[in-house]
């Protein structure tokens, strides 16, 4: 049966009311957060706009506005577009209307349906919950709820793995933050958000978020939204500049190993020194940037790459920044750019010949000064790149799919923190250095309140714990992001690492030993954006503070589903660093 021909009674019985007030649709939502792609309303309607204004007939006669209405595609981020259905997709004030105003409306648009497609879905969403959805961070004062969360966030982490074993529902990350759409922090409920591969079941709509709810006495809301995974590595888009071919290389930059396809973030320069003072310099990243699958894959439980481990000794992976794909693709699109002003001044009829028959006119001797000087612009950086060493180095250690136990600032408890950080030996005809590179947030967050005391040429060269007794303003250089800027969120995250239970048990994770991490949470004014992109995986998170120095803090090695990113203590990185080399860390001090 055609969505067109679908009867009232039924499109009542399976109107998908699980993620109402924010969404209401037909036949059944995925959760968030999904990808909007618009499609050309000309190519599924006959007479697009005498459809839309139907619709918003329709929608006025039920005293509501229509702010949006276009025909999309909803999908996953990494998933493509073009697989996922059709929609018509409408933005309202949804939280304002009775069900019963709701269910008559979708029943009435479902006539447009079959002009679209047989198997097009409906999706009515919230206009507050669609551009308004802030994630803030739990702030220091909030004291009651931090003592809350502490006594009851095992709890949950210990029923989440229960529903895993016995329900095969897996989860992935659990934090406490604000989430809304008011204006501020407190109108924004504090909320239990779990990431989750899963998130589309019923059983989190049918039982476990109430249950969830239930574990807190009612006092925090839970949100369920889908991920796969938290690492943030990358294979997608031109995102680099001609800085990824500087030298020395910069904090931030490129890197991958030679000939595959993935790309992370070269963080920063750590200086060791052996027990027999030899002291030599190597570049830090993520282990799952660095350590490719079929390597990774021979490491056992809970085992690091020690210099002279065997798997090394037989052959280390040699590193490119930046890095394979990031390179090709810059290069491709640098060609393409070379090619566009070629064309505009050597075509027929193109600047060049039009200039030299109209050899007065001044216009077109400054279009073809300037076409002239970007292709030779273009012809200098396409030389560079192609000469340009991007072997960085080898390879030296990695810390494997580990935790270490240690403690946190202030706090008498150890937890167990992810380790994901690789070494990079770097090659004696390469250079690295740790200073600050145009750290100036762009002028839209400026404009949004977003300031920061880094400046361009500070030597982040000493390392801290952090203290969550206190606001953390925090920084990091990304591969893709660039420069981000984020407020490290009060309490700890808890980590399940991956959706599979075999990365879980390579952690040594379980209900009674989780992984922990700090979230980064986007910065104040930025409160709807994603403050860590893939391929930012290997950053150094600098303090971001009065003090007017740029402090090692953290190392990112992910992000989720609420615009968030993860980071290790680094001052538990390098005591892992330390363990596992048996070398002293010089540099940061």
């Amino acid at each position: 049966m055609s969505t067109a021909e679908i009867p009232e009674s039924h499109i009542a019985m399976e109107l998908d009311n699980r993620y109402r007030p924010a969404r209401v649709g037909w036949p059944r939502l995925r959760s968030e957060p999904l990808r909007t792609h618009v499609e050309s309303d000309q190519e599924y309607l006959s007479s697009p706009s005498e459809t839309f204004e139907e619709l918003e007939r329709l929608f006025a006669a039920y005293g509501l506005p229509l702010h949006r209405r276009f025909i999309g595609r909803r999908y996953y981020d990494g998933d493509r577009a073009a697989d996922a259905p059709l929609a018509l997709i409408m933005v309202t004030d949804l939280r304002e209307a009775p069900e019963e105003d709701i269910s008559e409306i979708l029943h009435r648009v479902s006539r447009t349906l079959g002009q679209i497609s047989p198997t097009a879905e409906l999706e009515l969403i919230d206009a507050k919950s669609c551009f308004e959805m802030k994630t803030i961070a739990v702030h220091p004062s909030e004291k009651a709820a931090i003592d809350v969360w502490d006594s009851v966030s095992n709890d949950i982490v210990q029923y989440l793995c229960r529903l895993q074993q016995e329900e095969g529902c897996r989860w992935a990350t659990v934090d406490l933050l604000h989430r809304g759409s008011g204006s501020t922090r407190e109108d924004c409920p504090l909320t239990v958000v779990i990431g989750s591969p899963d998130a589309n079941q019923d059983l989190w709509y049918d039982r476990a978020t109430s249950e969830i709810r239930q574990l807190t006495d009612d006092q925090f809301e839970v949100e369920v939204l889908y991920t796969k995974g938290f690492e943030a590595r990358n294979t997608d888009g031109d995102v680099i500049d001609i800085s990824a071919y500087a030298d020395p290389i910069q904090m931030g930059a490129s890197i991958g190993e030679r000939d595959t396809e993935g790309s992370g973030t070269l963080g920063g320069l750590v200086k060791l020194r052996s027990p027999n003072g030899l002291e030599k310099s190597y570049a830090l990243t993520n282990h799952h940037v660095a350590v490719g699958q079929p390597l990774d894959h021979r490491l056992g439980r809970g085992e690091a790459l020690y210099p002279d481990h065997p798997i090394l000794q037989a052959s280390r992976p040699t590193m490119v920044t930046p890095a394979d794909h990031d390179h090709t693709t810059h290069f491709s699109q640098r060609i393409e750019d070379l090619y566009f002003w070629l064309d505009r001044m050597h075509k027929t009829g193109g600047l060049r010949e039009r200039s030299e028959q109209a050899p007065t006119n001044q216009k077109l001797k400054s279009y073809l000064r300037t076409a002239e000087d970007k292709a030779e612009e273009l012809s200098a950086e396409l030389n560079h790149i192609e000469t340009h060493n991007r072997n960085v180095g080898s390879l030296w250690a990695a810390s494997g799919r580990r935790v270490r136990e240690s403690l946190v600032h202030g706090e008498s408890k150890a937890y167990n923190w992810l380790c994901d950080w690789a070494l990079i030996e770097i090659n004696p005809n390469k250079s690295m250095s740790n200073a600050v590179v145009d750290p100036s947030p762009p002028l839209e967050q400026r404009r949004k309140g977003v300031k920061s005391i880094l400046q361009s040429g500070m030597l982040a060269d000493e390392y801290g714990t952090l203290n969550p007794a206190t606001e953390n303003n925090v920084a990091f250089k990304g591969r893709t992001s660039g420069w981000s800027f984020g407020t490290v969120n009060t309490v700890h995250s808890r980590l399940n690492r991956f959706d599979t239970c075999h990365i879980a048990q390579t952690y040594g994770l379980s209900k009674k030993k989780p992984g922990y991490g700090w979230a980064i949470v986007p910065r104040i004014g930025l409160y709807t954006s994603e403050v860590s992109l893939g391929g930012d995986s290997g950053s150094v998170v600098l303090m971001d503070e009065k003090d007017n120095v740029a402090r090692w803090v953290g190392l990112l090695f992910g992000s989720n589903a609420a615009g968030l990113a993860y980071m290790a203590p680094i001052d538990v990185v390098m005591e892992d660093i330390e363990a596992v080399t048996g070398w002293t860390v010089v540099e940061p001090t």
